[in-house]
């Protein structure tokens, strides 16, 4: 990962504990080294420039159902300041689609958008990298219909400026 361009990551040494049987009924917990690897939200100020919010459709709704277009990640940011603030007005979100316009770095092969989708997205170059080295425990959906009930309100249709696709989220 380290010859890749991606958002900045924590990396972190972590103990994984898994009783396992003895014998019988008998169980011991056995220790396992893992790493513990984080995208802290603090790394993807830069990927908000990319957005090209009038092509998307990210919205705001207020307790009386007035549903607000989000311009820019300033007035999310606005929006849920006042949220929780003492105000009265209270605002839910949902994006339904990111657009990425022409400030959106190619070179990029990780990175993510919290407030508008919970995805982790790859280049198809990294997705490929992984595979190559047999890297296991993580899991790609190509496409939402991939995704599951569950998980599919938190992933909005992706779009490059140009080019439709949903892109590669782990």
């Amino acid at each position: 990962m380290k010859d890749r361009k991606m958002i900045q990551y924590d990396l972190r040494k972590a103990k994984v504990l898994r009783k396992e049987k003895l014998f019988g009924i008998l169980k011991k917990n056995k220790s396992y080294d893992y790493f513990d690897l984080t995208f802290p939200d603090k790394y993807v100020d830069e990927c908000y420039n990319w957005i090209d919010f009038e092509k998307s459709e990210i919205f705001a709704t207020d307790e009386t159902g007035n549903v607000i277009k989000i311009l820019s990640h300033q007035q999310e940011l606005e929006l849920i300041a006042e949220n929780k603030s003492d105000s009265q007005k209270k605002y839910s979100f949902e994006t339904k689609k990111v657009v990425f316009g022409k400030n959106f770095d190619y070179d990029f092969d990780l990175f993510k958008i919290p407030h508008y989708s919970w995805g982790i997205y790859v280049s198809e170059r990294l997705k490929n990298k992984l595979e190559s080295a047999k890297i296991t425990g993580i899991g790609f959906a190509e496409s939402k219909e991939k995704l599951g009930k569950m998980w599919k309100p938190h992933f909005p249709i992706i779009e490059f400026e140009g080019i439709k696709t949903v892109g590669n989220n782990v």
